[in-house]
């Protein structure tokens, strides 16, 4: 994935200040993130995340995620 992410106010507040300061930067992450977005989570993705959970009670597009009966 290409969300940034922190573990400390200190390290959230030197990501915004970086993104922030860093319109390029910020922009390429955006698009970045966009894609990403559109690429995992369409409609046909979906779909095929809950046939699998139908169908087979797990699903190999979203491991992370467990099934609930």
């Amino acid at each position: 994935t290409h969300i940034p992410t922190f573990d400390s106010v200190d390290s959230m507040q030197k990501l915004l200040d970086f993104y922030l300061n860093n319109t390029d930067e910020r922009e390429s992450l955006k698009n970045l993130i966009i894609n990403e977005t559109r690429t995992k989570y369409n409609a046909v993705s979906m779909c095929k995340y809950i046939l699998d959970l139908i169908e087979k009670k797990e699903s190999a597009l979203y491991p992370q995620f467990d099934y609930l009966s």
